[in-house]
């Protein structure tokens, strides 16, 4: 019986309360935009409806609001239309909204999360400052720009994922978001802005995307968290201060790209940062730029030139122990020594590069070979660079040459191929090599079929005389195609010649032919022939060249492979 009244008790309690709240009472309404109404009930609930686009908040002294609802057709939040209502808990934005005004949300203390619906493109400027319970937004994939100071002071938030839509985000955007762990940039971003994230003291780590061209200054102020920084060579400039007092970086590893200079300030109190090396295109090492790097323990500068260092630049890096330059590095060499770090300055070895020879002409000198170091560009004679010169050794020019005291290398024999032969000439003239087309002029005569080639060099002018060299074109060889035994003979067969007179056999019982007997068979056309009167039961080794006879001399080919048979 008791259940049963208490049953019909809770009923009658709802049935009483259900119409009050259904029925919330409105206390305040009015327009905020010309096609856009607003209305506040008296559960602070702010809602807002129309299709067009807000132009005015009159609602501002109702800052106790804990609401709001902006229903479809809406089409932007405007500036400070929600500001410092701190009490707010809970937002229900349209896909109809294209931009989030400046400061639309500022200081709303209590929101902890917020979905921004697909359409918008831009969250202008301050739109969450200072939402210090702000632990989770959502982002959509229209977004197209975030503006400054958009978080700055959101010290819950641990976490964003930042759309790859997104091409730019203003400066000081995650100001003392305090809690922010890890952030990773979309990959169309080109430019970090200033002081993007000063203060984000438990910031572990940044990815930065390889279109970034630029970081600006005091970027990551204080983050005294951060591990370290792998910046993609894309990067070309630095600002001042960039990772001013970041405690724990141990590593950075810097753009090859960097643009002269590595501003002031840019490492000064990161007194965990062990190493680091400076790439070769900063030739200015800006004031205070490691100032108090106390665990800093090497140092490399790349720059093949002399790099400049401003004042204080390593002042208190007690634990320097190492400092690498380049060869050509004077200034930055004078500095260290001036500045107390000579016994710990090292300086790299030449890495040389060969200059081959120039040859000089009748007109014009050549040089002898020279090596040149490719970070200093200072010469020497030798390739262990203990001979230094000021410049190339020059070879005067040859003036007049007699050709016919030229000297021509000794020209091997060639071998028939069908079509003309001109092998490569090597001519000096007193030990200087000659140039032809400008030295000489050549000619050649019978360098086609088999038998004795001529090649005439003649001088150009001012060049004069001629010379007379010969080389050999032996005939093609050919190869035994079988070897077939009989009794006490064997039977040779081959391919046939061109361009021959005839054919040598040569036969032996010894793999090297000594005292090898020799067939010699006339006529290109014969492709096979006997071998008798040898020895029963034994093997002979047997081989094959092509002959040519041009005015009474033959010219024999190269032997061919040989073959080895057992006569029967």
């Amino acid at each position: 019986m008791k259940t049963k009244l208490l049953i019909l008790f809770t009923l009658g309690l709802i049935l009483v309360i259900l119409p009050l709240v259904a029925n919330a009472e409105i206390i305040d309404s009015g327009e905020c935009g010309p096609d856009v109404t607003w209305t506040l009930d008296d559960a602070k609930t702010l809602t807002i409806s129309g299709n067009g686009y807000m132009t005015s908040a009159p609602w501002k002294k109702h800052n106790d609001v804990k609401k709001i609802i902006v229903n479809d057709g809406v089409k932007n939040i405007y500036n400070e239309a929600f500001i410092c209502f701190r009490e707010l808990t809970e937002v229900s934005l349209p896909t109809s909204l294209t931009v989030i005004g400046s400061n639309s949300f500022n200081a709303c203390s209590a929101l902890t999360e917020i979905t921004i619906p697909n359409g918008v493109t831009s969250i202008e400027g301050g739109a969450f400052i200072e939402c210090t319970k702000l632990k989770k937004i959502t982002l959509p994939g229209t977004l197209g720009s975030i503006g400054a100071w958009t978080f700055e002071g959101c010290r819950s938030l641990e976490s964003i994922t930042i759309p790859d839509s997104v091409l730019s985000i203003g400066e000081n955007s995650f100001q003392s978001c305090t809690a922010l762990k890890s952030f990773v940039f979309p990959r169309n971003i080109t430019k970090v802005e200033d002081q993007m994230f000063l203060g984000c003291e438990n910031l572990l780590t940044v990815t930065i995307p390889d279109r970034v061209t630029s970081i600006g200054h005091s970027c990551f102020w204080n983050c005294s968290s951060l591990q370290g920084i792998d910046m993609p060579d894309s990067v070309t400039n630095l600002g001042t201060c960039m990772f001013w007092n970041c405690l724990s970086m141990t590593h950075a590893r810097l753009s090859e790209n960097i643009e002269h200079l590595l501003p002031n300030d840019t490492f000064n109190g990161c007194r965990s940062l062990e190493s680091i090396t400076l790439p070769q295109k900063i030739n200015y090492i800006n004031s205070n730029a490691f100032l108090g790097c106390t665990q800093l323990k090497s140092v490399t500068i790349e720059n093949n030139g002399n790099a400049q260092i401003g004042e204080n630049a390593f002042k208190n890096c007690i634990s320097l122990a190492s400092i690498t330059i380049s060869c050509g590095n004077n200034q930055s060499k004078e500095w260290f020594q001036e500045n107390g770090y000579a016994d710990i300055l090292k300086i790299k070895p030449h890495e040389l590069e060969k200059h081959d020879r120039v040859e000089p002409t009748t007109t014009s000198g050549g040089t002898e070979e020279y090596w040149e170091c490719t970070s200093c560009k200072i010469l020497f004679s030798d390739s262990e660079g203990k001979n230094r010169i000021d410049e190339p050794v020059v070879i005067p020019p040859l003036g007049n040459v007699d050709i016919s005291k030229a000297k021509i290398s000794k020209i091997a024999d060639q071998v028939y191929t069908g079509k003309t032969i001109k092998p490569d000439l090597t001519v000096t003239y007193d030990g200087i090599i000659l140039t032809e087309g400008t030295d000489y002029s050549i000619k050649w005569k019978n360098n086609k079929n088999p038998g004795k080639a001529t090649v005439t060099l003649t001088g150009k002018e001012p060049n004069t005389g001629t010379k007379t060299a010969t080389f050999k074109i032996l005939p093609k060889p050919t190869e035994l195609s079988s070897l077939k035994a009989g009794k006490k003979s064997l039977t040779a067969k081959w391919k046939k010649g061109s361009k021959i007179d005839g054919y040598e056999i040569q036969y032996s019982l010894k793999s090297n032919f000594k005292s090898a007997k020799k067939i010699e068979i006339s006529g290109a056309s014969t492709k096979k022939t006997e071998i008798d009167g040898l020895k029963k039961k034994k093997t002979y080794y047997v081989r094959i060249r092509t002959y040519k006879e041009v005015d009474g001399k033959k010219y024999y080919s190269e032997w061919s492979d040989a073959m080895e048979k057992k006569t029967k």
